[in-house]
Formats: C-alpha cells, structure tokens, sequence
C-alpha cells in the first residue's frame, strides 16, 4: 500500500467515525502522522470552486 492509498484511506475513515486507534492500527501508522494526514487540506476542485 502507498503512502497516497493510506493517506485517502484514513481521511474517509476519519469520515466514517472510525476511532482513532482503529486507524492508526489497521493502516500501521503513528498518532502523529494521523495528525499530519488530517491537517493537510486537500486540493479545491476547481469545477466547484465558485459554483
């Protein structure tokens, strides 16, 4: 699994409601890097930008 597959996979955890320590376990990574993944935004579309 990549680092992009983890990465998309715990923000729609994060989404579902899915605990946190089931995240970080499941995708083997570390609370900090939860944080980091999380706090990054991800790319406006801009199709919908100003719609």
């Amino acid at each position: 699994m990549t680092s992009e597959q983890r990465k998309g996979i715990a923000r729609k955890w994060w989404e579902c409601h899915v605990p946190r320590v089931d995240i970080t376990r499941l995708l083997e990574i570390s609370d900090e890097e939860l944080d980091m993944i999380l706090s990054e935004q991800s790319e406006p579309e801009p199709e919908g930008a100003d719609a």
